[in-house]
């Protein structure tokens, strides 16, 4: 059986992957999960869709995206800190 040395050297690419793989985390960090602004906007279309009950293409589902746009932008500062 090979002892590992507990000094011994992480390959490069290891420690690139992560760094990446930290990076990614750091960014991710707070109430704000990691989607995409397409994915942001199905999720919203579903909240208003299915929990709301409101039809695309109404003022409600208008007043409904908007409302879900206006928290996000107010807990996405939040998520930089």
């Amino acid at each position: 059986m090979r002892h590992i040395k507990s000094c011994q050297v992480i390959p490069a690419a290891v420690f690139a992957g992560l760094f990446a793989l930290g990076s990614c985390l750091s960014s991710c960090v707070g109430p704000v999960s990691c989607v995409s602004p397409e994915e942001k906007a199905a999720e919203d279309a579903f909240k208003c869709q299915q929990y709301g009950g409101f039809t695309p293409g109404t003022d409600a589902y208008a007043a409904c995206r908007k409302q879900l746009n206006e928290e996000s932008a107010v807990l996405e500062p939040q998520s930089n800190e």
